[in-house]
């Protein structure tokens, strides 16, 4: 992609996952959890649209704590 020294884009840097997740207690599991990426993907790719630029990183959170508490409980 080609850009002139006149076209200046925002940045945007997206923390997905961890807390952004998890919507409420009542909702952790992964099929709410994969309802709530999918609303957070469409927000990215309107951003993407406005032409921001996006960089996506994974913010961890209790998913982490989720798979550590699931190997504990597998040994």
């Amino acid at each position: 992609m080609h850009t002139s020294k006149n076209d200046i884009r925002k940045t945007a840097l997206i923390a997905v996952g961890g807390n952004s997740l998890i919507v409420s207690k009542d909702k952790q599991a992964i099929p709410d959890q994969y309802e709530a990426a999918v609303k957070t993907v469409k927000r990215i790719v309107d951003m993407i649209e406005q032409n921001w630029n996006v960089v996506i990183t994974h913010g961890s959170g209790p998913q982490v704590g989720f798979i550590l508490r699931r190997s504990e409980l597998a040994s």
